[in-house]
């Protein structure tokens, strides 16, 4: 989500808005997240950081998505 707002020039907000205007009304998780940012630094680098992942999913609610996250978060 945060990549597609950063290559549109939006808010996360307004593409989750945008998204859901166009017929978008699931997002799935997946995947694993590292939140310790040492660790993230190294392996993972070209990600979003620990904060912006948690605001990205966060706002996925609010904006009428149904959200599934079976990630596997590790904090080393």
């Amino acid at each position: 989500m945060a990549y597609l707002a950063r290559r549109a020039k939006l808010t996360i907000e307004e593409t989750l808005i945008k998204m859901r205007a166009a017929g978008v009304d699931s997002m799935p998780g997946g995947g694993a997240e590292i939140f310790a940012a040492r660790v993230r630094s190294i392996i993972c680098d070209h990600k979003i950081d620990g904060e912006e992942w948690l605001f990205d999913g966060a706002a996925r609610p609010p904006a009428g998505l149904q959200v599934q996250c079976d990630n596997a978060v590790w904090a080393h």
